[in-house]
């Protein structure tokens, strides 16, 4: 069976928010990235309460072919999670979340995505974005409304369609099942990072080494990001099932960002 190794990952604030509402985990069966949806509240309680769901769901690997069911479970778990914080403090309402996660599942790997995060494939040397932006100027491009020249600069391009949040109407998640190598890498960023880095730039980092989650977040830093900056890079392997272990990332790293942290969730 397939499992992650943690090559490198890093979460920080930048240098003009002053709280870093990006959450994220990574150990040997789950990597996730949640990113707060700006303008609404406490977008550090909704990545990090997101973030904790289904870095606990997948402490330990799900049984062969089950990821998928788990993943759904997860989603709901974490919408039922931002519900309750909402009902205990009322000023949470309409708090909401962007979010990825990769699970491996037997011999391939699972993603999970709703919102503007994103998680890219590198093989062979070559980058390739697994997942599409659940946002307004995607939506636009995709109808032939919008050039791409123009979504670049569009005041438009960060407003997210899509979201995990307690409202049922928020939106589901895409998952994908990914037919993956060992020696695959995984690199999972917020939008932080692809709002002033290219795929090209992405690339190159990653083929640099098992630092290149730093060094995505140092040039993203470098090229004038506005935006909290986390990017996660994992790499496949073939060895027998590991008990879970991992690195907290953002705002997971206080427990108060989550709902409950003495919740647990059960590996299906």
């Amino acid at each position: 069976m397939y499992r992650l190794q943690r090559l490198s990952a890093s979460s920080v604030a930048g240098c003009v928010r002053p709280e870093n509402e990006d959450a994220a985990f990574v150990g040997p069966h789950v990597a996730v990235v949640a990113d707060g949806v700006g303008g609404s509240p406490a977008g550090e309680v909704a990545s990090a309460s997101t973030a904790y769901v289904f870095a606990s769901s997948f402490f330990l690997p799900p049984r062969p072919g089950t990821g998928a069911s788990r993943l759904e479970r997860a989603y709901a778990d974490a919408r039922a999670l931002l519900a309750r914080g909402e009902v205990d403090v009322p000023a949470r309402a309409g708090m909401a979340t962007t979010m990825s996660a990769v699970v491996p599942d037997e011999r391939r790997v699972l993603v999970c995505h709703v919102g503007d995060t994103r998680v890219h494939l590198w093989r062979d040397g070559c980058l390739s974005r697994l997942t599409t932006d659940h946002t307004w100027v995607e939506h636009m491009l995709s109808r032939g409304v919008l050039r791409a020249d123009q979504a670049v600069t569009h005041p438009y391009r960060h407003v997210v369609v899509r979201s995990l949040a307690a409202q049922a109407d928020s939106g589901e998640p895409d998952v994908l099942a990914i037919d993956v190598e060992p020696g695959d890498r995984l690199l999972l960023t917020t939008d932080g990072v692809h709002d002033v880095l290219g795929e090209g730039a992405l690339a190159a980092a990653v083929a640099g080494g098992a630092e290149g989650a730093d060094r995505i977040v140092e040039m993203a830093l470098r090229a004038g990001s506005r935006d909290n900056v986390t990017a996660l890079l994992v790499e496949v392997l073939d060895d027998p099932p590991v008990v879970g272990d991992g690195l907290v990332l953002g705002a997971l790293r206080d427990p108060a960002h989550v709902v409950d942290p003495a919740q647990g969730y059960a590996v299906a």
